[in-house]
């Protein structure tokens, strides 16, 4: 385990990453007209935040100010991940139904951060630099979401669920898992038909 100061940073990330589920259930059980031009613009606004912090040193002052503690080294220098939140957000509210949308981003904001809070405290056995814990962690999260979501069958679920979770496994260079695990995971619920 690292650290003490690396754990509780990473703590707090992901209790910031557990608060993004208010898209996912606002996917749910809002209309789509209310939500998908707020993902829109805040997965807009957002980057353009990115932006322009790296380009005034005052914006940027402002983010290290408050997001310094949590942030990872690349996103001093790259989209942070709320960004790419509300992209994968938009998107998901743009191509797949109510279901998948929905469930695809409680995957990414639920999932993902009992991965990593499981597989900091608890991780023993590393896969690819994640923890075999961390991953059963975030498919048993996944299954209580599966369970909740109404409209959902069981087998797509958790077929959408294990894939998530190989893909939070996967150590992509240049695409955010908080982009990647909503969107894969609402295709997969789409193809299978929720």
């Amino acid at each position: 385990m690292r650290d003490i100061n690396a754990y509780h940073r990473e703590f707090l990330r992901k209790l910031i990453h557990l608060i993004s589920a208010v898209l996912g259930i606002g996917v749910l059980t809002l209309d789509r007209t209310i939500v998908l031009p707020v993902f829109i613009a805040l997965g807009i606004l957002l980057p353009a935040m990115d932006l322009l912090r790296f380009r005034v040193r005052f914006f940027d002052s402002i983010f290290k100010a408050l997001f310094g503690y949590v942030a990872r080294p690349y996103e001093m220098k790259g989209l942070t991940g709320a960004s790419y939140v509300f992209i994968s957000a938009a998107v998901c509210v743009l191509l797949f139904d109510r279901v998948a949308a929905g469930t695809g981003l409680l995957f990414m904001s639920v999932g993902d951060a009992f991965a990593a809070i499981v597989g900091e405290k608890y991780g023993k056995t590393r896969i690819r630099g994640k923890s075999l814990e961390g991953t059963l962690s975030f498919i048993s999260v996944c299954f209580v979401v599966v369970l909740l979501v109404p409209g959902l069958s069981l087998i797509t679920g958790l077929t959408a669920a294990v894939i998530a979770a190989v893909i939070e496994l996967i150590p992509f260079e240049s695409l955010d898992d908080n982009l990647m695990i909503p969107i894969v995971s609402a295709l997969i619920i789409q193809i299978l038909g929720g």
